[in-house]
């Protein structure tokens, strides 16, 4: 989006996360999947992870839309998607968190969720406990049925709170026939660590809560004629491409 102090707009590469001039994000894009197919072939072969698709929407232009609020609200749906779809390309430690791949050893050497996972009880093991090798393994996570994006199990709680209340303020940018109800959330409780004994049976509940998380959250999405589903700022875009 803008910068606080109201210079250029700027838009999200979901490649590397960083925010480029509206103007050269396509070129970078194109100099930044190189760059990361490079630094990729330098890692061992487990520590690599796949680059993250574009946003499912044309990268927004002021000449396609009738009023900067709408170009804006463009801007800020398709940073989102671009930057969920960086996240989600990231690998991550077991305490949920992502990292690029050069810094997760890094942070994982003081992660007190890593020291946890190795040590305490042998109930604590066998749920947390990473595999043998580097923990690049995919954590648990919890989806949220607000935004249908994945967290942490002990954070979702505090998340869903804040999502509610972003969701809420971008749904008043947006014209009335394009808003949409918030999903509500799944008819099961969120999955305790504390409550299973071993760590399949928590995956168990986990995938169970997420697949009622991701139907509720699919429900609530705005439809285009096409069928497709989109969050309603980017069914807008996706509307006029």
């Amino acid at each position: 989006g803008a910068s606080p102090g109201g210079g250029p707009l700027s838009l999200t590469c979901s490649i590397c996360g960083r925010g480029f001039g509206s103007s050269s994000l396509g070129i970078h894009m194109k100099q930044c999947a190189v760059k990361r197919a490079q630094a990729q072939q330098q890692l061992d072969a487990a520590k690599r992870t796949a680059a993250a698709p574009p946003p499912d929407m044309a990268i927004p232009s002021r000449d396609d839309f009738a009023t900067k609020a709408e170009f804006l609200g463009a801007v800020e749906a398709y940073n989102a998607e671009a930057l969920a779809l960086f996240e989600e390309s990231q690998p991550k430690c077991v305490c949920g968190r992502s990292f690029n791949p050069e810094k997760l050893a890094a942070h994982m050497r003081g992660c007190s969720a890593v020291k946890e996972a190795g040590g305490g009880s042998t109930r604590k093991r066998s749920l947390a406990a990473m595999p043998e090798g580097d923990g690049f393994h995919k954590p648990l996570a919890l989806t949220c049925h607000v935004c249908g994006r994945d967290f942490g199990t002990t954070s979702l709680e505090i998340h869903v709170k804040q999502c509610l209340e972003k969701r809420v303020a971008k749904q008043l940018r947006l014209p009335e026939n394009c808003r949409t109800d918030a999903a509500p959330a799944p008819d099961l409780p969120i999955p305790v660590e504390r409550d299973y004994e071993t760590r399949e049976e928590f995956q168990a509940a986990i995938d169970e809560y997420n697949a009622a998380a991701m139907a509720q959250y699919r429900s609530c999405m705005a439809t285009c004629q096409c069928g497709r589903r989109f969050e309603p700022e980017s069914l807008i875009v996706h509307q006029r491409s």
